[in-house]
């Protein structure tokens, strides 16, 4: 990617890709200096300010700017079920159960079988004390795509057992 980059430095989808092997190696600080290069860029794209926001918000860092990030993309698009999928992985790590289950809900709204919403919204829901009734989303989540734990990784581990206190 390194090297895609030094021939086109401005080319924001590998330089998004670069941010999240970065994250995931540990490299917030690489990551974050990537993110702000594509920013000004994805400014003008629902898609990319998407892309930031999820990055940022599986990995669990820079939250306050992945709800931003969101929040950016959702003037542009206000239905988008990306978008409010997105928004709602980075409430849930903010410890924001509540308002991520409302956005969750609204995901779920536009698009009823995104395994991620399903997902997290169990997570709020376990998060907000209701187990029976999250197990049964993040069971039917799981069947939809039997790895979708793996995005909500970092939040599991911050928040064991959903508590917002984690």
């Amino acid at each position: 990617l390194t090297t895609i980059l030094e021939a086109d430095p401005e080319h924001a989808p590998v330089r998004l890709s670069r941010a999240d092997v970065r994250a995931k190696a540990g490299d917030l600080e690489g990551a974050r200096a990537d993110m702000a290069q594509v920013r000004p860029v994805a400014e003008r794209s629902a898609g990319m300010l998407n892309n930031l926001c999820w990055l940022q918000a599986v990995s669990g860092f820079d939250l306050d700017q992945a709800l931003a990030d969101c929040d950016a993309g959702l003037t542009l698009r206000p239905d988008d079920a990306a978008l409010l999928d997105s928004r709602g992985l980075a409430l849930l790590q903010l410890g924001r159960p509540e308002d991520a289950l409302a956005v969750y809900d609204a995901a779920l709204e536009k698009r009823p079988d995104q395994a991620s919403s399903i997902y997290g919204r169990g997570l709020a829901l376990r998060a907000l004390n209701n187990e029976a009734e999250a197990q049964v989303e993040i069971d039917k989540a799981s069947s939809q795509d039997p790895r979708i734990a793996r995005s909500f990784k970092a939040y599991e581990e911050r928040h064991p057992r959903g508590s917002s206190e984690g």
